[in-house]
């Protein structure tokens, strides 16, 4: 028996089936939150015993099986290419997107069923759970020094200490997205996994990053209208959706975090003006170097180049794109902006033809994220986008390919669901 097929379940036990893959691929995204170096310790396990427990010859078949994975290896080593006309050291800047190269490459080398990524889900979402309560004992314990006292103001930075704030709530609205896609083929919820899901959506409203919000709010809306009209529940999807106006009316009105988010929108140093003013020295850069870019070394010297020609005030040189179009663009042209938008788009085509069209929802919620965040710049974001879609796409690939008839080669090399 193979070592990444490993039991540590058992189904007449009730359980799921659990496997090395699953459980180390699942720790591994789940300790992403809490230690980098943990979780590339986890990542390195698994990609050793990937290694012995199949033939090379294996791992190339499933590879050209899983190709369109690499399409994120291949946009890292655009970035990389783009070193060689860089004038600034751009090595630190493509060391934090190295597992762009690296997750396709392991994930897409093995074989993904339901049972799999239903597991790594689970790990995951419960990892996220974890890490939260972990969040609220150590703002406890802050809050409770001589020298502190209590503020809703103050508590969004106290509950995202350990994660920046944006990133956090996005890691969490991937937390909801993997209740929905364990609970989606199921005619009624997890009771657990319900009030997972509204905790989740709690903290992320206490968080209040609007790009994260409009996610999970543009999720469980769009979730729930295709689950209940399918039953018919018109009056259920109605009452959901005036609840939700009350919340989050109730929120806007007694939290005063939430209202200043908000309300920062057109105020100095977080406003729209600021990001317009971000995205045309951004466009000012790409439209004298479109087709290759200024390399990933330079972006933020171009920028601030830009910004002291503009007589912008200080606080500007602290700001990147603030846009993953953007930042791809800059630095390796118009080209790797269309690569990027490929990737992205390919995978939700799959999803359709697969016939799981919620696994689209992931590839979406990163294309809104990408437009406010350069997400790949910071390990949380590069780790977490990067396993996803190898680990989404993968799948995918191995739904639509087992739905082909008489495809008699690839399914012996791929577990069936059943």
């Amino acid at each position: 028996m193979p070592l990444l097929n490993f039991s540590l379940g058992s189904k007449h036990a009730g359980l799921q089936q659990y496997n090395l893959k699953v459980v180390l691929l699942g720790l591994f995204i789940g300790s992403v939150l809490f230690s980098r170096t943990i979780s590339i310790g986890i990542l390195g396990a698994y990609t050793i015993l990937l290694f012995f427990s199949t033939s090379l010859k294996e791992k190339k078949e499933r590879l050209l099986e899983h190709k369109a994975v690499l399409l994120l290896s291949l946009l890292f080593l655009l970035l990389a290419l783009s070193l060689l006309y860089s004038q600034h050291n751009g090595l630190p800047y493509l060391e934090k997107e190295l597992l762009l190269l690296i997750l396709p490459l392991v994930i897409g080398s093995t074989n993904l069923n339901t049972s799999d990524v239903s597991g790594i889900l689970r790990l995951y979402v419960i990892s996220c759970l974890l890490f939260t309560l972990v969040s609220i004992v150590e703002a406890y314990q802050f809050y409770t020094l001589p020298t502190e006292h209590f503020s809703t103001q103050h508590l969004p930075h106290q509950l995202s200490d350990r994660i920046h704030a944006p990133y956090l709530s996005l890691l969490l609205v991937l937390a909801n997205l993997s209740i929905l896609l364990i609970n989606n083929s199921r005619v009624r919820f997890f009771k657990a996994d319900l009030v997972l899901c509204l905790y989740f959506s709690m903290f992320i409203l206490v968080l209040s990053s609007r790009t994260a919000l409009f996610c999970n709010l543009f999720l469980l809306v769009a979730y729930l209208y295709f689950r209940l009209a399918k039953q018919k529940k018109v009056g259920m999807y109605i009452t959901f959706l005036a609840m939700l106006v009350i919340v989050i009316g109730l929120t806007f009105k007694n939290y005063a975090h939430f209202q200043e988010r908000f309300a920062a929108i057109t105020s100095a140093g977080y406003g729209v003006s600021e990001r317009v003013t971000i995205y045309r020295a951004s466009l000012s850069i790409i439209q004298e170097h479109p087709l290759t870019g200024v390399g990933i070394g330079d972006i933020q010297a171009e920028l601030d180049k830009v910004y002291e020609n503009w007589a912008l005030p200080e606080h500007f040189f602290e700001f990147n794109p603030h846009n993953q179009y953007l930042h791809v663009t800059m630095a390796v042209g118009v080209i790797g902006l269309l690569l990027f938008l490929y990737l992205l788009l390919f995978p939700v085509y799959l999803a359709v033809k697969a016939k799981k069209p919620l696994f689209a929802a992931f590839y979406f919620i990163f294309i809104l994220a990408f437009l406010t965040e350069v997400v790949l710049s910071r390990y949380w974001g590069v780790a977490t986008f990067a396993f996803f879609y190898s680990a989404f796409t993968t799948y995918l690939i191995d739904q639509k390919n087992l739905a082909k008839p008489l495809n008699r080669s690839y399914t012996q090399l791929v577990p069936s669901d059943k």
